[in-house]
């Protein structure tokens, strides 16, 4: 199993702060976003991370342009396209099965131990408790959210807006499980469309329409995103709730 992780994007309203790239946020005194997502790689036994990179790529290639469980794509374009067009850039090259994880989560790795059992199927896994971490972050009343609806444990739709007087049971994460026998297909699919700047969800919406299935499995382990400034300020509250005393920002 590979790990594809993506970070070619340039999170402005959090760079623009910070002055460093949002996978690079120190979550404690050792670790960053990034550096944790690959140190649980190390752990579960994947055979390669791969790492897209775009803007401010230099920040990240100081870091891991010498670490030989890590190789690093350039995505040249990501000033113009979305995180499907870094999948793909992915995928061309790994041609294997590969789980697809966000930069900007922090999360438990016993959700990528799960989706590293060989499916058949696409796979994702989906937040359990989600409004809780909405309400930490202060989103719940922001239409910040998307619908996520699910029959008999496959995904039926997703990346709506979830309307104010309707409620959705779970939230996508950011992760996401290909098998290798569905790359091609995927490369068909994703050729067809006329607009290349498409983002996850869609796609996934997409596929769907197109007949093809997509597993889920629901879990209530920890996750965090780091989408703004806002959730960095309101980050320690989440990891007291959880009672976990690993990570903390200062």
């Amino acid at each position: 199993m590979n790990l594809l992780i993506l970070a070619a994007g340039r999170s402005s309203r959090l760079y623009d702060k910070l002055k460093i790239n949002k996978c690079l946020l120190n979550i404690n005194n050792e670790d960053s976003l990034l550096s944790k997502i690959i140190n649980d790689a190390k752990k579960l036994n994947f055979k390669k991370v791969y790492i897209v990179t775009g803007f401010k790529k230099h920040n990240i290639e100081k870091i891991y342009k010498k670490n030989k469980f890590v190789k690093l794509i350039n995505n040249h374009l990501f000033h113009k396209t979305d995180m499907v067009y870094s999948i793909f850039l992915g995928l061309n090259i790994i041609q294997d099965d590969t789980i697809i994880t966000y930069s900007d989560i922090l999360y438990d790795r016993r959700v990528l131990k799960k989706l590293m059992a060989k499916e058949k199927f696409i796979k994702i896994p989906v937040k359990q408790n989600w409004e809780q971490i909405w309400k930490i972050r202060k989103k719940l009343d922001k239409n910040d959210a998307e619908n996520l609806v699910i029959k008999k444990n496959f995904l039926v739709e997703i990346g709506n807006k979830v309307l104010k007087d309707k409620k959705t049971k779970y939230q996508f994460m950011g992760i996401v499980y290909f098998p290798k026998k569905y790359i091609k297909k995927l490369y068909r699919l994703y050729g067809i469309i006329k607009n290349k700047n498409i983002q996850t969800t869609a796609f996934l919406n997409y596929l769907i329409s197109n007949n093809i299935k997509i597993k889920t499995f629901k879990t209530n382990n920890y996750w965090y995103e780091f989408d703004d400034f806002e959730d960095i300020l309101n980050f320690n509250t989440y990891a007291k709730k959880i009672k976990n005393k690993n990570y903390f920002i200062k």
